[in-house]
């Protein structure tokens, strides 16, 4: 008996091909489901500050320390502070202009960057800080005479404050990535 090599070949991947729609419809494979935890958390980025604890982790930055008292008429307020390096984009601001006259450098963050920043829950004030070491944010980004500029900075050790007062966030500024 002669044998066809190709109608072989070809018998053989149609079998193949059957055997494998037969079982994708007797077993088929789950319907996909996309993981949102990521997404969830990028975007809520409130928390409660009595439900955190000093070493815990929340949006991957380490809860270092944590101050929590009640306003009948502000909700919960106080300060936390996190351990963890963040990138941000935003303005450089060398002269803002704090209460009695003071003038330290801050960092007015976008909004978009703003979600990578830990905020207490009922905090929808615009997020900026000012520099814990103004000395090497002036040195890197400019001193009193430079102009706002947008900016993409690496920070580190942010606190954020949540006070009917004059209080403000900080954070270190690790390194200058971009500037304009």
């Amino acid at each position: 008996m002669r044998q066809h090599p190709t109608a072989i070949a070809l018998f053989s991947l149609l079998c193949l091909l059957s055997t494998a729609a037969l079982a994708a419809k007797t077993n088929p494979s789950p319907t996909p489901t996309k993981d949102l935890s990521f997404e969830l958390k990028a975007v809520d980025n409130h928390f409660d500050p009595r439900q955190l604890e000093p070493g815990e982790e929340f949006m991957g930055l380490e809860v270092v320390s944590v101050q929590a008292d009640s306003l009948p008429e502000y909700g919960v307020i106080g300060r936390v502070q996190f351990r963890g390096q963040i990138v941000l984009t935003g303005t450089y601001e060398p002269n803002h202009q704090l209460p009695g006259n003071t003038k330290i450098p801050c960092f007015v963050v976008d909004e978009a960057a703003a979600k990578q920043l830990p905020r207490f829950r009922g905090d929808d004030r615009q997020v900026w800080f000012c520099f814990n070491n103004p000395e090497v944010a002036k040195q890197q980004l400019g001193g009193e005479d430079t102009q706002p500029k947008k900016a993409i900075i690496a920070i580190n050790d942010y606190e954020t404050v949540y006070y009917p007062s004059d209080a403000f966030d900080t954070a270190t500024l690790v390194r200058v990535i971009t500037q304009e």
